[in-house]
């Protein structure tokens, strides 16, 4: 089925609006302040939904399966994978939001969507932590919390996720403070068939994290671990090929591109080159070049024949840069 389909958006819609109406008549909370637990909740079970039902949708349906689209990972990505970059959209324009803020004190786009899938992605990321059975038997309790107390605030919520080794003020944190997470892996020393890795983080107290090994394109290990600032981990380079942190994109992370590394060099380094034609989205995997042919007019240099570089993909970036070199006709440079 195409996610442009009347009856899939009409089902996606209808299992929106179960859900937030189910949602509202069962939790006692101050939607004005603690609106992000509804919304948290509802993205998950929708994310979860999706998963299930149509694990292998992307983002723009059939247009995947021309040859000539295959490069670009705007096309080719999960359908779910857009919860990241509906929260990116904001965030890179520097206009990111704490999701615990009142409702009335957030800018409108914040308010009906990037807040609504930040609040989805760090639900996710803590049920990807705990496991999903953990994760789900937590929100019954919460719900059986709704039904005992008159009154239930974000700090119920936040209790349920307290354990003897790991305590919920990470989550705390990234729901009520405006804070930039980025992972970075910072640089690699090998010696003989061993590899060290060191990791850093942005946050100035310990986050759970994630990171993928992989051997010949396949995912082999995911292994859960805990950062402060800096990290350092070993691997044996012959069993795997890279490490990627984030794998599956959950944290809502400010820049993933700093999350590959390979063990195995080559001449293009670290990532290869990728040009693409116009623009895509960001792809950690790569060095993105996007092009454009240019043509311009002026009496000067009559027909300017052109060629326009610039590394500008869909969602803002940091540094960018923009190179158009240009061949005039008339004056032959």
């Amino acid at each position: 089925i195409s996610p442009f389909s009347p009856d899939f958006i009409f089902e996606l819609k209808f299992l929106k609006t179960y859900l937030n109406t189910y949602l509202a008549t069962l939790l006692r909370i101050d939607f004005r302040k603690d609106h992000w637990i509804l919304e948290g909740i509802q993205h998950y079970f929708i994310k979860k939904y999706l998963d299930e039902f149509y694990p292998n949708m992307k983002a723009f349906g059939k247009l995947a399966d021309f040859k000539l689209l295959k490069g670009y990972k705007i096309i080719n990505m999960p359908f779910t994978e857009q919860f990241l970059y509906n929260y990116l959209l904001m965030a890179r324009k520097n206009l990111d939001q704490p999701i615990g803020m009142e409702k009335d004190q957030l800018i409108k786009f914040n308010e009906k969507i990037a807040g609504k899938f930040k609040a989805g992605l760090l639900l996710n990321y803590t049920a990807s932590l705990m496991g999903e059975k953990v994760f789900e038997s937590k929100i019954k309790d919460f719900m059986t919390i709704n039904k005992e107390q008159e009154e239930v605030s974000r700090e119920d919520f936040y209790n349920l996720f307290s354990t003897s080794n790991n305590s919920n003020f990470w989550l705390k944190n990234l729901v009520e403070k405006d804070e930039i997470i980025d992972l970075k892996i910072k640089h690699s020393k090998r010696n003989n068939d061993q590899i060290q890795i060191a990791i850093t983080s942005s946050l100035e107290y310990p986050i759970p994290y994630t990171y993928g090994l992989y051997k010949n394109k396949k995912l082999v290990e995911i292994v859960k671990d805990t950062i402060i600032k800096n990290k350092k981990i070993k691997f044996d380079r012959r069993k795997y090929d890279y490490i990627e942190l984030n794998p599956a994109n959950l944290l809502p992370e400010w820049d993933n591109r700093n999350n590959f590394k390979k063990f195995n060099h080559n001449i293009f380094g670290n990532k290869p080159l990728k040009f693409t034609f116009f623009k895509d989205i960001e792809n950690p995997k790569y060095n993105q070049i996007f092009f454009v042919p240019t043509a311009e007019f002026n009496l000067y240099d009559g027909i300017l024949l052109g060629m326009k570089f610039n590394n500008r993909s869909v969602i803002d970036q940091p540094i960018g840069f923009n190179i158009v070199p240009n061949y005039s006709t008339k004056t032959n440079t």
